[in-house]
């Protein structure tokens, strides 16, 4: 009876040997697909985030050539309406000396005769 016992004692053993084996394995194998899914995640997300990188980089330089074209016609613009201030003032010139040349006359208004010096006698 007792090499009975010792042999259902050694199977028992080498039972709970197997079974810690294939728990083991099992554990192994799942870590190992966990970690390769991981990775694979790691990998999508990364490349995501570069593609956003781009894309905000591209939208930034855009962004810049907008604002630097705004800039360019903002100072067209000032310089038109300075080269429009000048031809009013030398037009308004002009204006003023055609009015001064004209002779007198009763119909135009006040503000169009000709500013005469007083006569002196």
């Amino acid at each position: 009876m007792s090499e009975l016992s010792l042999v259902i004692s050694i199977m028992a053993v080498l039972a709970a040997l197997a079974g810690v084996w294939l728990i083991s394995d099992s554990v192994s194998k799942i870590k190992a697909h966990t970690e390769s899914l991981v990775e694979t995640h790691i990998k999508t997300f990364q490349a995501k985030i570069t593609e956003t990188n781009s894309k905000l980089q591209s939208m930034t330089n855009k962004v810049g050539a907008i604002e630097a074209m705004a800039q360019s016609q903002k100072q067209e613009v000032l310089n038109q309406i300075s080269e429009i201030e000048k031809n009013l003032q030398h037009m308004s010139g002009e204006l003023k000396d055609l009015s001064q040349a004209l002779p007198h006359d009763p119909r135009r208004p006040a503000t169009m005769r000709p500013q005469r010096p007083p006569h002196s006698t």
